[in-house]
């Protein structure tokens, strides 16, 4: 039978977020680099010359139609 010592549970749970979170980063910014997606002639898929469009980080998907009307009800 396993035992945990939980006297350091925040320490560690702050440390693996923080660390998931650098990971997570990294690999958005190698899945941007990477060129687009396609299909050959065959329908087999292949790796085109197009590199992919990062979308702004900026950008509202939900309030993309209403660009001049308040997300928040303040």
């Amino acid at each position: 039978m396993t035992t945990h010592n939980y006297e350091d549970f925040e320490s560690y749970f702050f440390a693996d977020s923080r660390q998931f979170s650098f990971e997570v980063a990294e690999k958005f910014e190698l899945f941007w680099q990477n060129n687009e997606l396609g299909y050959d002639k065959n329908g087999k898929l292949i790796r085109t010359n197009k590199p992919r469009k990062k979308p702004k980080p900026d950008f509202d998907y939900r309030n993309k139609k209403n660009k001049h009307k308040k997300i928040w009800n303040t």
